[in-house]
């Protein structure tokens, strides 16, 4: 009689952490992004509503689009509207809007708008072998500290920041942006 009720009490446990285990994969899978400790991989892109507030000073060690060794700085953009961007190498979505990136940056560049990269938890060789390949021409540069991704409140990745000519951000796209959404973001900061 002992015995049949160990057995019934472990199979009572392991259906219980079956079920459990069951319940984590499928709320993992239904979810619009993927976490990986506090790290999340954006999958979905969305506009987040936000009150315009002064953007963080920004400055990173350029990986294109300047001498070696030089960095970019929020500072000297003020003026014009400015799109931030923040990508990892490893990421999927960042890779699926690379090439719109670069598009709009090469379209908008003309009319007075800069693009700015930020690769963000990655190591320099693949974020430089990421850049020759999507052929990406407008400044990345790389948070080598981390600070810029806490001063901005990064979530995960991809995430685009939307500042105006005062140096404002007015908003912020999550997940990996399509030729509307980029579109429609940019013609508002030249409004």
């Amino acid at each position: 009689m002992l015995r049949q009720v160990t057995i019934v009490g472990i199979w009572v446990l392991l259906a219980g952490f079956l079920g459990l285990l069951a319940w984590g994969v499928f709320r993992a899978s239904a979810s619009d992004s993927t976490v990986t400790g506090a790290l999340r991989v954006n999958w979905e892109g969305r506009v987040l509503p936000l009150r315009a507030r002064p953007a963080p000073e920004l400055r990173v060690a350029l990986l294109t689009g300047g001498a070696p060794g030089s960095e970019i700085q929020l500072a000297e953009l003020r003026g014009r509207p400015v799109v931030v961007n923040f990508w990892a190498s490893w990421c999927q979505p960042c890779r699926d809007e690379a090439a719109v990136l670069e598009h709009f940056a090469a379209e908008y560049g003309p009319r007075g708008v800069a693009f700015v990269g930020v690769n963000v938890w990655d190591n320099e060789q693949q974020a430089r072998a990421f850049l020759e390949e999507f052929g990406i021409s407008y400044p990345n540069g790389t948070d080598t500290r981390g600070s810029a991704a806490v001063e901005y409140g990064l979530t995960g990745l991809p995430e685009t920041f939307f500042i105006d000519r005062q140096g404002r951000i007015v908003s912020k796209f999550v997940g990996p942006l399509t030729d509307r959404a980029l579109r429609t973001a940019v013609e508002s900061l030249l409004a």
